[in-house]
């Protein structure tokens, strides 16, 4: 029976086959290896797998070594075909240091007593992309923009002249090493020159934000890759903190999104960046802009985009764009000054300052005058007087009038 009309594993599957790979797997390397388990239920631990296109990753580490095993969650017809024909074309190439090696087995692993296509790799340990940028501006404020840039360039060339094209450029394919190299995972959609005299086409069209919004799966060739890395080195070279802030706006993106390229005269992003002091980002959003709103055709070769005299200054690990503080900073720069009350100081603490005593109210100064006594005297009998008439009024005796006569002489 064909893998294309077996009833495919679940999840549940893969999680238990996995827990015994003397039993399930066929590679041999990974049957003195474990898989990771960091996920829990209770007092149980289980396999942590990480989710990708068609399938799953799962890590095995045996002392000496650190494998990635993928398995799939659906059929595909000419998948062994495809995975063929680009080891094939590897082992022919140069080996590339920008690609991790691989083994696809159409029967790797085992599960309910039938055999289903693994794809084993070597693990790399690196940041995939998102996260990299992410932890690096919330933890220093900055990138190195120029050290990116030129790594991704470097890393793009090295496909060109290999005559492949990865085809799902994107930031959850990128690994960035520790010393900043950076590797590509991920090649389901990869294209290799004799998939042409087998009619494949394209088996997935990539991340929207980071392809051509008329890119189909007919478009499949060595042009494949130009848009989404032009994507990318806009993005690594134009990014700061306050940047990726407000467009990093979800985790399918870097900060390109997909109505950016749909609509780019009325991106925000781009009215932006075609405001930027940088002429590099300038001239780069320019190229993103005019190549989004033409066809597929007009896309320009990348090669020639980095051959740009003021796309080339990029091109220095010392490059960075022009410091622009974030939308946070620039309110507290603008905020109004706190009014903070005076301190009242009592005069006998001013003395022990010294204050000279010209300045310090004396006694006599502070006290009440005369003047304010007597006012003060004639409002309280008022007062008392007045209650009287009320008392007097309600009891119905008679001398309201003495008491009116009383009030005249207390205020003369």
């Amino acid at each position: 029976m064909s893998t294309a009309t077996r009833v495919w594993p679940s999840r549940d599957d893969y999680q238990n086959a996995v827990l015994h790979p003397k039993r399930n797997l066929k590679d041999p390397r990974l049957h003195a290896a474990q898989v990771e388990t960091n996920l829990r239920m209770g007092a149980l631990k289980l396999p942590s797998p990480r989710s990708g296109n068609f399938g799953a990753v799962y890590k095995f580490t045996n002392q000496r070594e650190a494998y990635a095993l993928k398995v799939f969650d659906k059929a595909q017809p000419d998948r062994h075909l495809r995975y063929r024909l680009i080891d094939e074309h590897l082992h022919r190439s140069p080996k590339s240091p920008h690609l991790v090696s691989f083994d696809y087995d159409e029967g790797g692993i085992q599960i309910n007593g039938r055999w289903y296509p693994t794809l084993l790799m070597e693990w790399a340990e690196g940041q995939l992309l998102d996260h990299y940028l992410d932890e690096t501006l919330t933890r220093r404020g900055r990138l190195d923009n120029g050290a990116l840039c030129s790594a991704w360039v470097l890393l793009v060339q090295n496909l060109g002249q290999q005559r492949i094209a990865h085809g799902d450029l994107q930031h959850g394919n990128i690994l960035v090493m520790p010393d900043g190299f950076l590797k590509l995972v991920d090649y389901d959609g990869m294209f290799v020159p004799a998939m042409r005299q087998h009619d494949l086409t394209a088996a997935e069209i990539g991340l929207p934000a980071y392809q051509h919004p008329k890119r189909d799966r007919g478009y499949f060739d060595e042009r494949l890759d130009h848009f989404a890395a032009l994507v990318i080195l806009l993005s690594l070279a134009c990014l700061d903190r306050g940047l990726w802030r407000r467009y990093h706006t979800d985790d399918n993106c870097l900060v390109v999104r997909e109505p950016d390229l749909r609509r780019p005269r009325q991106s925000a992003l781009f009215t932006e960046l075609a405001q930027s002091p940088d002429a590099p980002v300038r001239r780069l959003a320019q190229f993103l802009g005019a190549a989004a709103q033409g066809g597929l055709d007009a896309v320009p070769v990348f090669a020639r985009v980095v051959e740009d005299n003021a796309v080339r200054q990029l091109l220095s690990s010392s490059w960075r764009p022009t410091y622009r503080p974030d939308q946070e900073q620039i309110r507290a720069e603008v905020a109004p000054p706190k009014v903070v009350p005076p301190k009242v100081t009592p005069a006998r603490e001013d003395a022990s300052k010294n204050i000279p005593a010209k300045d310090i109210p004396t006694r006599e100064e502070t006290a009440p005058s005369a003047d304010s006594e007597g006012r003060a005297s004639k409002v309280f009998g008022i007062l008392v007087v007045a209650a009287m008439i009320v008392f007097f009024g309600i009891m119905g005796i008679g001398f309201i009038g003495a008491i009116i006569n009383t009030i005249r002489e207390l205020m003369e």
